[in-house]
């Protein structure tokens, strides 16, 4: 590429030169290589290689970080720990939730929200240990640790679903 006066558009313009090129730039690369050196296109081969490859590593490294255990979820832990295990998750009573409202109902020392108490229900039974084990386990427990119950077959299905879901992401 070279940069030439113009003398019919400084006719017209006397108070400065105009520039012009004789060849239109070019935003494809490849019009660019033909110009280069052997010896720069092997270079410029490379670098591009590097960079898809350094742009295909960065996209799969993205994760969420593992939430935290909620506090509620600890104090369950500790007060029922033949139901609350987060080691070997066992399905629980359908309604558990209303039996530890109504133990700390009187507590005088602890506080339970009904939210804080949800979250830490969803935390334990949404996570893939406890739904594996809702498709094996035969039965639930209550908060001594004691069977009360089984697993219906539709909560059972539902858990294969979520399980299912859990894979594609």
């Amino acid at each position: 590429m070279s940069l030439t006066l113009n003398p019919e558009r400084m006719k017209n313009d006397m108070t400065r030169p105009i520039l012009t090129l004789k060849k239109p730039l070019s935003t494809n690369d490849t019009a660019s290589a033909a110009v280069m050196p052997p010896a720069t296109k092997s270079v410029v081969k490379k670098a591009n290689k590097k960079s898809v490859e350094k742009k295909a590593q960065d996209k799969p490294a993205i994760k969420k970080p593992k939430p935290e255990v909620p506090p509620v979820l600890k104090l369950l832990c500790q007060k029922f720990p033949k139901s609350f295990d987060l080691k070997v998750r066992k399905p629980l009573k359908i309604g558990i939730h209303e039996d530890i409202l109504a133990v700390f109902e009187n507590h005088p020392d602890i506080t339970i929200t009904a939210n804080g108490l949800k979250r830490a229900l969803v935390y334990y039974t949404r996570g893939k240990d406890y739904l594996i084990r809702l498709t094996n386990c035969p039965e639930r427990i209550d908060l001594k640790g004691e069977t009360v119950g089984s697993v219906d077959d539709a909560a059972k299905n539902h858990a294969v679903e979520q399980l299912a879901t859990l894979g594609r992401k």
